[in-house]
């Protein structure tokens, strides 16, 4: 199976998503390298539906686009509870980066459904090597601090 560039950013977004130590802080916004990566694979990969003009989404997205939406009420509703401008930017950032990991997994799991199943093995592995380079480099860490 040829890998294109969508499979690619697929792939490193799956890779990233324990790596919680690379992230950028601003007053604004917290960004993490999952929600950069995850954001343009979102946005490549509604081009690409949009250059294609296909708009199907298999019935596994569907399922999630519905859970999203009841999250997405749920979520809603504590707006309704902020004392002060802290908490509502506090509560804009908690939704802005839940919308992008949901997003995310809507349009990923779309694309692997279209890819098939080596799309799919191909993903799990690059999780699980993401999830390992973050084990070594926290036992690397953990080894420098305790003076090994």
């Amino acid at each position: 199976m040829r890998l294109n560039r969508l499979d690619w950013l697929l792939l490193a977004t799956l890779v990233v998503p324990t790596w919680e130590k690379i992230r950028w802080e601003t007053p604004a916004v917290s960004l993490t390298i999952t929600n950069l990566i995850a954001s343009a694979f979102i946005a490549v990969f509604v081009l690409d539906r949009l250059a294609r003009r296909d708009a199907a989404l298999p019935t596994a997205s569907i399922a999630l686009l519905g859970f999203m939406l009841a999250f997405a009420a749920v979520y809603l509703a504590g707006y309704f509870d902020l004392r002060d401008r802290d908490a509502f930017e506090f509560w804009v950032k908690g939704i802005v980066t839940w919308a992008v990991h949901f997003a995310f997994l809507i349009c990923a799991c779309a694309h692997v459904v279209r890819r098939g199943r080596d799309l799919f093995i191909r993903c799990v592995w690059a999780f699980v090597a993401g999830m390992v380079v973050n084990c070594v480099y926290g036992a690397v860490q953990l080894a420098l601090q305790v003076g090994v």
